[in-house]
């Protein structure tokens, strides 16, 4: 796994430096502490049962010493970073959810193809029919069934967040950002997971509430994660002394900012995205290329990239230009190994 290069400033570092105070909450696995995103917390606490796929009877959100924790810091500045597992494969939702919406994956019976990618507990066995892209009808629906219910117990832990945030009067004066890396595909290209760079995986959620904001409202245009960072420091007030790659999504509220989002998967290959077009390049299907107009094709299924060069072109040169700004060095690179 990659490390965070020591030369780049985190949010929490930088918030830090202006008198907040901080805790994460993470299950871990690509947010380790050890790879450096736990520069800047006074507090870092990761789900160790996720880390051993161990699946906790009350689910894998620690949410008792989460409300602790702002309990403890109610009264200070702060800034508390929630990330959780529990909506990605295999879904650690508590019995309860599970089975909310229909038959889930503990349902599915049926020997699964063996693995040696790393061992698993009994439990886990079902969700290899989801590596192995096991697709008959029954079989999705309970993928569907369960990714149903661990999208409503996060749901339902974030409605219990904001409610005690009410009654510590803290609700008014807390921005709250809601979001995802990626999505997941349950076979709308004909895959399952997250492995390519379609609609289902690349469009997520992003909720802002803050008391900088009037008024509800939905943005339609195109904004991308790597606007969090400037946006929330420019709600904050704090200026920063170096260039950033996103911008503060404030002025998209008024005014289409016609920002252009970038995509890269090691072994995969790339993607960039303007307001009207979307184009594909898949590294492992020997550099084919796809092109889709948003437009009148918004759930990708028709690729007109042989028929339109000239735009397939102009899009990859978009890319370019959107990976060049602003002038950034680029970090250094090292590798964390864990032991097998």
């Amino acid at each position: 796994m990659y490390v965070l290069d020591e030369g780049i400033p985190t949010i929490a570092q930088i918030v830090k430096r202006n008198g907040y105070s901080t805790a994460a909450f993470t299950d871990g696995a690509n947010v380790w502490d050890e790879m450096g995103f736990g520069r800047g917390f006074d507090y870092y606490s990761m789900n160790w049962e996720f880390r051993r796929l161990i699946r906790p009877a009350g689910g894998s959100i620690l949410t008792g010493e989460i409300l602790y924790w702002l309990k403890e810091h109610s009264r200070d500045n702060f800034f508390l970073f929630f990330h959780t597992y529990a909506v990605h494969t295999p879904w650690f939702a508590p019995q309860n959810f599970r089975g909310l919406y229909g038959e889930g994956v503990d349902t599915v019976m049926v020997p699964p193809p063996p693995i040696t990618i790393y061992s698993k507990p009994k439990w886990a066995e079902p969700y290899l029919h989801f590596l192995h892209q096991v697709q008959d009808a029954k079989t999705l629906e309970c993928y569907v069934n369960s990714y149903d219910g661990a999208l409503r117990y996060v749901d339902d832990f974030i409605g219990k967040l904001v409610e005690f945030l009410d009654e510590t009067k803290l609700l008014e004066r807390t921005i709250i950002i809601f979001t995802s890396d990626h999505g997941e595909e349950f076979s709308e290209h004909g895959g399952l997971g997250h492995h390519q760079f379609y609609s289902e995986l690349l469009h997520v959620p992003l909720i802002i509430k803050s008391p900088h904001f009037q008024e509800a409202q939905n943005v339609p245009h195109l904004v991308r994660s790597i606007d969090i960072f400037p946006t929330i420091l420019e709600l904050l007030g704090i200026k920063i002394g170096f260039p950033v790659h996103g911008v503060s999504l404030v002025p998209s509220l008024k005014k289409d900012a016609d920002l252009v989002a970038a995509a890269e998967a090691e072994f995969l290959g790339w993607a960039v995205q303007a307001k009207d077009a979307k184009y594909i390049c898949h590294q492992q299907k020997g550099s084919s290329r796809e092109l889709y107009d948003l437009n009148t094709d918004p759930k990708e299924t028709k690729n007109i990239a042989d028929a339109n060069p000239g735009k397939a072109a102009a899009m990859s040169e978009m890319r370019e230009r959107e990976l060049g700004r602003p002038a950034l060095s680029l970090p250094k690179t090292r590798m964390l190994h864990f032991p097998s």
